[in-house]
């Protein structure tokens, strides 16, 4: 277990459960929980490195290896991504008319969509060049990985025969330069999960395992030294800096949780696994508790629209945590239920579908006469 680097040829749950410990943090960034301005400058720079410590050079030894790894990482990042999008776009109207959009930071005005504008959309979400829809819009991070993924796998495969780390260096100093001269964030974000990888592809053969006698110490140490980098003016030269102590960071916390609480350890390990999901939809999540304070507290239906969260109490933050990740998991669950024990039911489908559609024509006739009276 010490051996954090060894992942090669089985699973390390401290993976695990740095990657669901840092979920968290994700989900306690969008919901304003104590202390997000400390972990919301690393967290996602972890995930970015650790996709570079788990990339292999097998993966591009031939074309036709290469052509693999591309659908590979187009199935595991880009059709999430496409999939969660478009689902959000189909009701964006819907989401107008019953206040759960009220505005967006990115536009100055918010409205209804058409259907060409939401065709267009459609198609620049398959072409993974649109911005990410408001309620998941933390799947950004998904297609920034595939574009990083896809770019640093062409270039390993083109430069096979010069040295690995002459690469890296190349690529990083580019980021540099090219960052500094360009003020454009598609730029920045694109180079920055270069840099990223790159140094995750460095950092899996650096071994330090003698550290880890002294996790408690090195975190603590991690901690300040990632407060002082929050000072650092040159953006690019904060995220290399904030990557890799981050990286550590998380590898040295989870190895104090591994040792010292199972049911911890057990719990970060399985929020590990089910990343995704609470990634995509932890931001739809939230109206459920923003619902119950308008309703607690009497407040306009206009603040479910409140993006992302309310921000008020410690208390309120935790729950805000605990929607945003125990529902997409259960959400999660009762989709595989339903697709291992009915999918291939054809007539609990057909009824199913037909109740559906009798009791909402008989609800929807309730509403309006409600409405007209």
């Amino acid at each position: 277990m010490m051996e954090v680097l060894q992942y090669e040829n089985s699973r390390n749950s401290l993976f695990d459960i740095a990657k669901g410990l840092f979920i968290c943090f994700v989900v306690a960034g969008h919901c304003y929980a104590p202390y997000y301005q400390f972990y919301t400058s690393f967290h996602v720079l972890f995930f970015f490195i650790l996709a570079g410590v788990f990339f292999k050079d097998k993966y591009i030894t031939t074309i036709n290896d290469l052509k693999s790894y591309i659908i590979k990482i187009w199935r595991r990042y880009a059709i999430p991504y496409i999939l969660c999008n478009i689902s959000f776009l189909a009701f964006y109207n819907f989401f107008i008319q019953h206040h759960i959009i009220t505005h967006d930071n990115r536009i100055q005005t918010i409205h209804y969509l058409t259907s060409n504008d939401i065709i267009l959309k459609m198609v620049q979400h398959c072409l993974l060049i649109s911005s990410s829809e408001q309620l998941c819009g933390a799947t950004w991070f998904l297609k920034s990985l595939f574009w990083g993924l896809l770019s640093f796998s062409i270039l390993k495969f083109i430069t096979q025969k010069i040295n690995k780390y002459c690469l890296y260096g190349l690529i990083i100093i580019a980021a540099f330069l090219v960052t500094f001269y360009i003020n454009n964030n598609f730029v920045f974000y694109y180079f920055q999960a270069l840099v990223l990888l790159s140094i995750g592809a460095v950092i899996k053969n650096i071994k330090f395992n003698t550290l880890f006698k002294e996790s408690f110490l090195w975190v603590i140490i991690l901690a300040i030294v990632i407060c002082f980098l929050q000072f650092v003016n040159l953006k690019m030269l904060q995220v290399v800096l904030l990557g890799f102590c981050g990286f550590y960071f998380a590898i040295f916390l989870s190895d104090i949780i591994n040792k010292s609480s199972k049911f911890l350890s057990k719990l970060f390990e399985y929020l590990g696994k089910h990343t995704m999901c609470i990634l995509c939809l932890h931001l739809f999540a939230f109206k459920f508790i923003t619902y119950l304070l308008i309703r607690y507290n009497h407040l306009s239906i206009d603040t479910l629209g409140t993006f992302p969260a309310i921000q008020q109490s410690f208390g309120i933050a935790f729950l805000y945590l605990l929607s945003g990740i125990c529902l997409p998991i259960c959400g999660v669950k009762l989709y595989e239920f339903f697709k291992k024990h009915f999918w291939n039911d054809y007539n609990f489908i057909q009824k199913a579908f037909w109740t559906a559609l009798i009791y909402g024509n008989f609800v929807l006739k309730y509403v309006k006469a409600k409405v007209k009276r």
